[in-house]
């Protein structure tokens, strides 16, 4: 991404030197990797300033083709609680995580299905919806 954001600064001097009919704005998002945290606000800043774009150069590596269309992702949350206890006494007790692993095992069913089921959309690589399991805590 640095390096996406130094060729577009190299750009600038012939940018300002062509004949514009529209402005050009570069405009820089934040923590793409963790959520595109930074792409809402960005989106709605310019609406908000009258500069709604009609085409958007995005820095991600493409191997120098043009993308004109994205998977798109969904990002869920998923708490689930237990009630502790001596392991000896599950009996009385609720794992929340052995309730969050069999939570994992239905991710990993239902991505298996759609990859042999699932819509196929020419173009993206895989050409089926993916599903993934990013990051799992808990446990006494």
């Amino acid at each position: 991404m640095k390096g996406f954001i130094a060729s577009a600064l190299a750009a600038v001097p012939r940018m300002k030197a062509g004949q514009l009919r529209r402005p050009i704005v570069l405009a820089f998002s934040h923590d793409e990797e963790t959520g595109c945290l930074g792409a809402p606000s960005l989106a709605d800043a310019l609406v908000a300033d009258g500069l709604p774009p009609i085409a958007v150069v995005t820095g991600e590596p493409t191997e120098m083709r043009v993308v004109r269309a994205h998977k798109g992702i969904r990002a869920f949350r998923t708490t689930v609680n237990g009630r502790d206890g001596h392991s000896s006494r599950t009996d009385v007790t609720a794992s929340a995580v052995m309730a969050a692993a069999r939570i994992v095992t239905f991710v990993e069913e239902l991505a298996e299905r759609l990859s042999v089921d699932g819509v196929r959309v020419p173009g993206f690589l895989p050409q089926h919806t993916t599903m993934s399991v990013g990051q799992i805590n808990g446990g006494t």
